[in-house]
């Protein structure tokens, strides 16, 4: 089902996306089913049930993520397998174990983003081969375990991130 500007529980993003201002309860999150478009949540918050991804994208390149508040998830947006390019900035990402995890996807750009009380805030990793050329920059990082974290030799670039206890 497509998500149009309410979201249902999985629902998929097929096109440029805005949200209506709202909380919803979407335990299974939204899943990005092109590349080339936007997801703008306009300030919705998007809330788990503490399992899942609240989004998640998986080799579609060039989109663009904003103005979105994500709680209770395992992972707040996981970038998987060739997802590069993309933009994701803007957003509150708060209580998930990961805020965003980056699986073998190149080129990102993550910024201006604040992330509160993830046990990692950004985790880039790998199964076999890398995660390159990410760019993690001016970010919040408030509570949580680690700020950046990453698993493998990655080519990424870090700047103007502050790091708060």
């Amino acid at each position: 089902m497509e998500c149009g500007s309410t979201p249902t529980d999985g629902c998929y993003i097929n096109g440029n996306t805005t949200f209506n201002l709202d909380t919803y309860n979407l335990p299974n999150g939204v899943v990005f089913n092109k590349s080339d478009i936007f997801l703008d949540c306009n300030e919705a918050t998007l809330s788990g049930s503490g399992s899942g991804n609240g989004i998640s994208l998986s080799g579609f390149d060039n989109l663009e993520i904003k103005n979105c508040n994500i709680e209770n998830y395992a992972t707040g947006i996981q970038l998987n397998y060739n997802a590069d390019n993309n933009q994701i900035f803007s957003n509150r990402i708060r209580n998930t174990t990961t805020g965003i995890g980056i699986l073998r996807a190149d080129y990102n750009q993550i910024y201006d983003n604040d992330f509160e009380d993830n046990s990692k805030n950004v985790y880039l990793y790998t199964d076999s081969g890398y995660s390159l050329y990410n760019s993690i920059y001016s970010n919040n990082f408030n509570g949580g375990d680690y700020g950046i974290i990453t698993g493998s030799w990655d080519y990424w670039y870090a700047a103007y991130n502050a790091i708060k206890d």
